[in-house]
């Protein structure tokens, strides 16, 4: 089919206008209102929405975004994951549950990267968004009951410094991600967790096009719903969602010209050891219920070509 910017089976428009607040901040009001020719499913959205991008001398970027929806949205728009890579299995479809029927949706967003000295990068992003139904008795696609607000909430900050040591080029590198969000659907779990990776990453030029790459990393992951003082006094044998894992990695990349493309060709080794946290019972206390971890490895051999222009 023709790749066109629009659904095959949809009419309307999306009508939209704004205004300069400050020659790095603008706000912008709009309408869509589209239906399906396929079904009476229509789609009727009115929104607001604010953007900031300003530039700090000698600090860094701040960009901000809010965006306030009022939706009635029931065309179904079920869709499929890309695959990672040719050949890869196809992904199952997506169905859409049709969670903003009638609804009020808000989204902000806010980064700001920080470049104040040299050879450090600090980036910090935030973004909050949440569903106000404002239906009596929400239902989804298939009739299950919605709860009466959902949210997301996700907190990115990283951070890392590039120097050179001899013919090394050294980048140590820290990572944390906070994620909290609450479900559509009134019987489905809500999820909050945070990961935490560091990283120590090695670049040795070895010929002119030929770089030798090598690094480690070590990785926390906490599920923060999951109690394992409640699992332990319970008696439940089975996994926390806690685990934290280290990975050593070495990778030679090498770029060469090919009718006007770029090609890039990397080729390395990776090994790894996870431990996940579970629940088991002390074998030496029978009836007395403790934390442990247990162990796998796994090593991966990989090569890889790419084109691009350059």
């Amino acid at each position: 089919l023709p790749d066109y910017p629009y659904k095959p089976d949809r009419r309307g428009y999306n009508l939209f206008g704004g205004i300069h607040l400050a020659p790095d901040m603008r706000l912008t009001l709009g309408r869509t209102d589209e239906a399906s020719e396929a079904t009476d499913a229509f789609n009727e959205t009115n929104y607001a929405m604010f953007t900031l991008d300003r530039d700090y001398a000698d600090l860094g970027r701040l960009r901000v975004f809010n965006m306030l929806k009022q939706a009635k949205d029931t065309i179904p728009d079920a869709r499929r994951e890309p695959t990672p890579f040719v050949g890869a299995p196809i992904q199952p479809v997506v169905r859409d549950i049709l969670a903003a029927q009638d609804t009020w949706i808000n989204t902000a967003y806010a980064q700001f990267d920080y470049q104040g000295i040299e050879g450090l990068n600090v980036v910090n992003k935030f973004k909050w968004k949440r569903f106000w139904q404002n239906a009596q008795d929400p239902r989804d696609s298939i009739g299950r009951p919605l709860e009466s607000t959902a949210s997301f909430l996700g907190l990115i900050n990283k951070v890392d410094y590039s120097y050179g040591l001899g013919r090394f080029d050294l980048q140590p590198r820290c990572k944390s991600e906070f994620l909290r969000q609450t479900p559509f659907v009134a019987d489905e779990e809500r999820r909050e967790e945070w990961a935490l990776t560091v990283q120590l990453i090695a670049r040795l030029p070895v010929m002119r096009r030929t770089v030798l790459e090598s690094g480690v990393e070590q990785l926390w992951f906490s599920d923060r719903v999951q109690d394992e003082d409640a699992l332990r006094a319970a008696g439940l044998l089975q996994d926390t969602g806690d685990w934290r894992s280290t990975h050593v990695a070495v990778q030679l990349s090498t770029t060469s010209d090919y009718q006007g493309y770029r090609l890039t060709t990397q080729a390395g080794l990776r090994f790894g050891r996870i431990l996940s946290e579970r629940v088991i019972e002390d074998s030496e206390r029978p009836g007395v219920f403790k934390t442990d971890d247990k162990g796998k490895n796994e090593t991966t051999t990989f090569i890889t070509v790419f084109a691009g222009l350059e």
